[in-house]
């Protein structure tokens, strides 16, 4: 993406002037993974290249953001204090979920970033419960960001057999699997949202496991017990890999 003239770089690239710079963020990456909540507290973190065979380009671009350890340790007190098991990492660099899309987004590395991983053995509920236990920082002006992918199956992507055919039956299940999510966004259905694995259409060719969607809940939960989401992107890399992005916020009554 980062390299590419695409629809997503685009919009990556334009994002910073929709909001106001926050003084830092708490990103949780698709790419991270620990057995319980991991925050990293190191205060000058590296770029990682945790991919092969591709663009040797790639692995010149650095992304020399800053840590937050004062933050981190904030951040490790409020899961804590919600009675979740949490660790805290002193040495983890940015993977390549942090710094391809941040590098789009604040080019000059000027944010301080606080990582917090997934746990791939926890669901959607976990995850959303992590977010909530985040819910205050949004409103000292830190962002709280989910990076993944809204489907995300690489067999398919990757699958010799793809032809026009079957890349047009999958695109059919990846739509409705998105119709059925951005419903039950905008309808704050959580409930559906936690259960999506058996109730929304295709989960299974959308997401062989939940990784690439956990971030999306802690982002979720950080808005608050009722969230108005909004869908502010919507591309497709490769034909099938859909590159959607939402925006969380507390709802305002009415």
């Amino acid at each position: 993406m980062v390299l590419s003239n695409t629809p997503g770089r685009k919009f990556l690239s334009t994002l910073s002037s929709r909001y106001s710079k926050p003084r830092a963020a708490v990103v949780i990456s698709a790419h991270f993974e620990t057995s319980d909540a991991g925050v990293v507290t190191d205060p000058a973190p590296q770029t990682i290249y945790d991919f092969g065979n591709f663009d040797q380009r790639l692995f010149g671009i650095k992304y020399p953001a800053p840590g937050h350890p004062k933050l981190a340790d904030e951040v490790f007190n409020l899961i804590s204090d919600a009675g979740i098991s949490v660790s805290k990492v002193a040495k983890r660099g940015f993977d390549h979920g942090i710094w391809v899309p941040l590098s789009l987004v604040w080019p000059e590395a000027d944010v301080p970033i606080v990582q917090l991983s997934i746990d791939p053995e926890q669901g959607p509920n976990y995850h959303y419960h992590i977010g909530r236990a985040l819910r205050s920082l949004p409103k000292q002006n830190i962002a709280v960001i989910g990076t993944g992918n809204i489907s995300h199956n690489l067999p398919v992507l990757l699958s010799s057999g793809r032809n026009q055919q079957r890349d047009a039956e999958f695109k059919r299940r990846v739509q409705n699997f998105l119709e059925w999510f951005d419903a039950e966004i905008d309808a704050n259905n959580v409930d559906n949202l936690l259960s999506y694995r058996d109730r929304a259409p295709f989960s299974s060719d959308n997401h062989p496991t939940d990784d690439h969607l956990l971030p999306l809940y802690a982002a979720m939960g950080a808005a608050g017990d009722k969230f108005k989401g909004t869908k502010i992107h919507q591309s497709f890399d490769f034909g099938v890999l859909a590159m959607n992005a939402s925006e969380f916020a507390p709802a305002t009554s009415t």
